[in-house]
């Protein structure tokens, strides 16, 4: 069961890492929804060929792929802080 919990956690964290990539390149959609801090690993690319959708996609895909292990390592170290200190107010 725990580690089932911990699976949807990890799974959760990557798809947060995906979600801020397309965030962050969403003015290809048309969207402006970028806030600067949605994917710290993705990097600033013009695309001038190529549809924007798949410019969109491309870039989402690699985004994700850089920002989701640092948004599982944040949020892991976030879970394991929070875990600690319930474990302290226990005793």
């Amino acid at each position: 069961m725990h580690l089932k919990n911990n699976l949807r956690w990890t799974l959760f964290f990557v798809a947060l890492g995906f979600l801020g990539a397309a965030l962050f390149y969403s003015p290809y959609l048309g969207l402006n929804a970028q806030l600067g801090i949605e994917c710290i690993t993705c990097p600033h690319i013009t695309r001038l060929w190529g549809s924007n959708l798949r410019a969109f996609l491309q870039l989402t895909l690699v985004g994700g792929l850089l920002n989701a292990p640092l948004s599982i390592a944040i949020g892991w170290f976030f879970l394991f802080a929070v875990r600690f200190i319930k474990g302290f107010r226990t005793l």
